[in-house]
């Protein structure tokens, strides 16, 4: 009788094992909110004195604050704040918004908006894939944005995907300081026609019958050459174009990072969970990458993707190694291999076997 009730509470615990859900870390919430502001084209001292210290100062008398760490280096100011346990931390986000907003007049026009963020455990990407292609660095980096982010994105349980890596385009616009000087023309006027121009403004709304439209003015640039035939200011009754007193191309941003995938260039796509998403199921759509794709679209095709980072898989596959090595120690090896022989024979199907975690393996060595 003991022998029977002994072997059902082991199937059932076997069965709930298998069920379990594999995570990296605990769903925790750690009292900490990070303040993060960039200010793309500044040096870290610069940074420190216009950013860093008045948000220091601002956000010091926050209620429940036990420490505040920052670190200013180029182009972005971060500070880490972290409270007393038990402290209400979106009350504690209003509180520090309200205080940021007052000093925000003595922050730089120029700098972006700061971003206020809890810590969060499922923000930390559980996976990460590489691309690689024969495309160049721009090119990779727009498909893995247009194409293969979206596609990503729509899985269930991916909460974001991010990517790195490649290069943005960018037009670069190159001012002779000769010629802006002989029109007495200043950078800054420049600057600012630029931003006017390359917008859309609505106009209103015309009626005509039973019918209303919507107006507006195109004005965004649509090809380089349109920036290069924009009227800067007239001289004399004579238009000068931006053409006569720059050089516009069509570039890319600086090469300051790369990112390498087997030898070649390539991006890295770093997948999030949803926080109530399991992320071994998460990982289990490895095929969503190449599944469904357009046949009409070839570029897909000659792009090569890699799976990187299984660092969940590992940990769960060391837990149950762990969980075996006890359960070995308890009831013997010989009896745990009874168990598993008898746990396949009721499935019926996949062998059972609680060393490795079958349902992990099959779906990862599965090609996408």
């Amino acid at each position: 009788m003991m022998a029977m009730i002994s072997s059902i509470v082991i199937l059932l615990g076997a069965i709930s094992l298998t069920r379990l859900p594999v995570d990296l870390l605990p769903d925790i919430q750690q009292p900490t909110i990070t303040v993060r502001m960039n200010y793309p084209g500044v040096g870290p001292l610069e940074i420190e004195e216009l950013i860093t210290r008045p948000l220091e100062q601002a956000l010091s008398a926050t209620a429940g604050l036990e420490q505040i760490n920052s670190n200013s280096q180029e182009g972005n100011a971060n500070l880490r704040l972290n409270f007393v346990w038990g402290t209400d931390l979106n009350e504690a986000m209003n509180d520090m918004r309200t205080r940021i907003d007052r000093v925000r007049a003595r922050l730089p026009e120029d700098a972006d908006p700061p971003t206020i963020f809890k810590f969060d455990s499922n923000s930390q990407p559980i996976m990460g894939i590489g691309v690689e292609g024969n495309y160049d660095r721009v090119t990779l980096r727009e498909l893995a944005e247009n194409v293969l982010s979206p596609r990503l994105e729509r899985t269930p349980g991916v909460a974001s995907v991010t990517v790195n890596g490649g290069l943005r385009r960018q037009i670069h616009v190159e001012l002779s300081k000769e010629k802006i000087q002989a029109l007495d023309l200043s950078v800054d006027r420049v600057v600012n026609l630029l931003r006017t121009e390359n917008q859309n403004i609505p106009l209103g709304e015309i009626d005509e019958g039973d019918r209303t439209y919507l107006v507006r003015s195109q004005g965004q640039f649509e090809n380089i050459n349109e920036i290069r035939d924009m009227v800067v200011m007239t001289r004399a009754g004579v238009p000068v174009y931006m053409k006569d007193i720059a050089e516009v191309t069509d570039s890319t941003e600086d090469f300051r990072s790369f990112t390498r995938i087997n030898g070649r260039p390539g991006v890295r796509l770093s997948i999030t969970k949803q926080s109530a998403a399991k992320t071994i199921a998460v990982l289990q759509e490895r095929g969503y990458v190449t599944r469904d794709t357009d046949p009409r679209d070839g570029r897909r095709k000659r792009l090569q993707v890699t799976a990187l980072g299984f660092d969940v898989m590992r940990q769960g596959e060391a837990v149950f190694d762990e969980l075996r090595d006890r359960w070995a120690q308890q009831i013997g090896a010989a009896e745990l291999d009874r168990i598993e022989d008898h746990l396949t024979a009721l499935a019926g199907a996949q062998p059972v076997r609680f060393d490795t975690p079958g349902w992990i393996a099959r779906d990862l060595d599965t090609p996408g």
